[in-house]
């Protein structure tokens, strides 16, 4: 009798223990063998990187009707955005744009361009582009020909490649000085040939590579400051001095603003797209973001578009440039300059 009680309550036990398991896994969170997907942090890019403003109130760049997928290397229809002309198409003329002193003997010199113009073309009041030249090079050289007639010439700008004075391998402030003096030249002797060439007199970039874009930022920037005493010196090239020698935007390849002329930047003047990469050992990155970020205080609609694992050489020839003609085609095309 003893022995039946016993498997009762054994059984009872049993019954017992089966129902409280149930009850505790119905309640309990289900269990999976997984861990959370893993952020997805870049690290060292290989594509490149538009750095946002940091500052609360930054201006929002324009909007454009043309997306920048739409401003690339394809042909279409929209001018200063897509090509529509040729390489074939383009004619280049060379003219002394200004005559001034020489940065080491004084003496008088002429400092010349080559005019990359589309052929045929029925427009007479073209955007027109500015471009220097890396330090020590030439308007000839390959890079800046290349983009005045195969990239910007082929979209319906006027694209002049200047020389300017520079010593090779020295340039100090005041080779700078003479450089960003003659690219103010180039801008006015455009302006006073205005109808000759088929230009807008309103509608003027500065660009370059290198010691050249150094020259197209700095020159944008102190445009409206010829009379300080800073440029009181022989070098300076007063050619066409009645015309203005003013930007509608300015754009640098691995090139930036020094902390002298960044001194002169003010709310007026115009917007700078950098491109500049990160690894740059020879005009360091953090001059561009320097750059940058004090436009961007003024609220001066710029941009930089960093690149990792890349040096003073840009390369990303592609982005560069489907970026640079949509952000060009907003400011300069449907916005206002001067």
């Amino acid at each position: 009798m003893k022995q039946k009680k016993y498997l009762l309550l054994g059984a009872i036990a049993a019954v017992a223990i089966i129902l409280l398991v149930i009850f505790l896994k119905g309640t309990a969170e289900p269990f999976t063998n997984t861990i959370p997907a893993r952020q997805n942090i870049p690290t060292s890019p290989s594509t490149p990187t538009a750095v946002s403003p940091s500052l609360p109130n930054a201006p929002a760049s324009p909007v454009s009707t043309s997306p920048s997928s739409l401003c690339n290397t394809a042909i279409g229809t929209a001018r200063y955005c897509n090509k529509i002309f040729s390489s074939s198409e383009v004619s280049v003329a060379t003219y002394a744009f200004a005559t001034a002193a020489n940065i080491t003997s004084g003496s008088p010199e002429s400092v010349w361009l080559d005019l990359y113009t589309p052929k045929n073309d029925s427009d007479s009041h073209r955007q027109a582009v500015i471009f220097g030249h890396a330090g020590g090079g030439d308007k000839a050289d390959s890079q800046p020909a290349s983009w005045c007639r195969d990239k910007f010439a082929t979209r319906g700008f006027v694209c002049a490649s200047i020389n300017y004075r520079t010593v090779v391998g020295n340039f100090t402030e005041q080779t700078q000085k003479a450089a960003l003096s003659d690219m103010h030249a180039a801008a006015r002797f455009m302006r006073a040939h205005a109808v000759e060439y088929g230009i807008d007199p309103n509608k003027i970039i500065f660009m370059g590579v290198s010691a050249g874009a150094i020259t197209a930022a700095q020159a944008s920037i102190t445009a409206n400051n010829l009379s300080d005493l800073y440029f009181k010196d022989p070098i300076v090239n007063v050619s066409n001095s009645t015309f203005s020698s003013r930007a509608c935007a300015a754009a640098t390849l691995s090139g930036a603003a020094t902390d002298i002329i960044l001194g002169f930047l003010d709310a007026n003047d115009p917007p700078i797209y950098l491109y500049h990469g990160i690894d740059d050992p020879t005009v360091v990155y953090s001059q561009a973001k320097l750059t940058y970020d004090n436009m961007v205080a003024l609220s001066i609609p710029s941009a930089l578009m960093s690149f990792a694992n890349t040096g003073h050489k840009l390369g990303h020839g592609e982005e560069i440039e489907a970026d640079l003609f949509a952000k060009l085609y907003s400011r300069v095309t449907q916005g206002t300059c001067l």
